[in-house]
């Protein structure tokens, strides 16, 4: 049963988003061929403003990119909410699942979704970048020591690190959203979709204050314990506390809105 509710979740959300991801591949191609158009002219005398109307096109395409990522998460928040605390709920709360399944069923949409549209964004700007990364390898021969560039890499952020906090932030991101439009939904009379927005807003900056202080008060520990002429920087420590507060507000998050569904909700 709980394959067949994700299976639900995904596919009433698939059409609009389909439509959305293939509009926005077709602007990355667009773009792509905005771009090489305006580095074969760059330095052509005639050709500024061709070259001028493909930078502004470019910006618009940017823009569009950016507008489908924030349009596809609207969507599918939207689908939660009106899945769960609209009449829709009183079809949903029936079926023969548990709380926790109908919640997972949304994350794990939600999760597939995102994953979605990384590749998407991913394809549209790899198809605006490739005419100037072309270019370049041009320039340095296209010979690149890849082995020392990630051995670089992992000496300015290790791969641990990156794995943990991209695992807790991504809990973060998942969870917070679907609690805020809980709460909001549960607290508010009217307007539970503006009352969502403030409820997020306000423990994102309850969250990046708490995260931005730790990693202050750690540069100011390191320059008082070292001399004048230490330049400070931001330890293993205050880079994974910071993850690991976002990993305890998800997972808290998350059965804090299992009990508000479980105890508060009136449908």
């Amino acid at each position: 049963m709980f394959a067949k509710l994700v299976k639900h979740e995904f596919r009433s959300v698939s059409k609009p988003l389909t439509f959305l991801s293939i509009a926005a591949v077709a602007a990355g191609l667009i773009g792509s061929l905005l771009m090489w158009y305006f580095l074969s002219n760059i330095d052509i005398e005639g050709k500024e403003l061709p070259s001028i109307l493909a930078i502004l096109m470019l910006v618009g395409i940017y823009i569009s990119l950016l507008a489908y990522s924030v349009a596809s998460m609207i969507i599918i928040y939207y689908r939660f909410y009106k899945s769960k605390f609209t009449d829709e709920g009183y079809l949903t709360f029936t079926l023969p699942v548990s709380t926790h399944q109908i919640l997972l069923s949304s994350i794990l949409n939600q999760l597939i979704w995102s994953a979605i549209i990384s590749v998407v964004l991913f394809i549209c700007f790899g198809l605006i970048l490739a005419p100037p990364v072309s270019m370049v390898a041009k320039e340095i021969g296209g010979h690149m020591d890849w082995g020392i560039f990630f051995q670089e890499l992992d000496g300015l952020f290790p791969v641990g690190s990156f794995v943990i906090t991209t695992i807790c932030g991504e809990v973060y991101s998942l969870v917070l959203p679907l609690l805020s439009i809980t709460i909001g939904s549960l607290v508010a009379k009217k307007h539970k979709i503006l009352a969502s927005f403030g409820i997020g807003y306000g423990i994102t900056m309850a969250v990046s204050t708490l995260t931005s202080f730790i990693t202050i008060a750690d540069i100011i520990r390191q320059t008082f314990a070292n001399d004048m002429y230490y330049e400070p920087t931001i330890s293993m420590s205050s880079m994974l506390i910071p993850s690991m507060i976002m990993l305890v507000v998800g997972v808290g998050g998350y059965f804090l809105m299992h009990y508000l569904i479980e105890r508060k909700l009136n449908i």
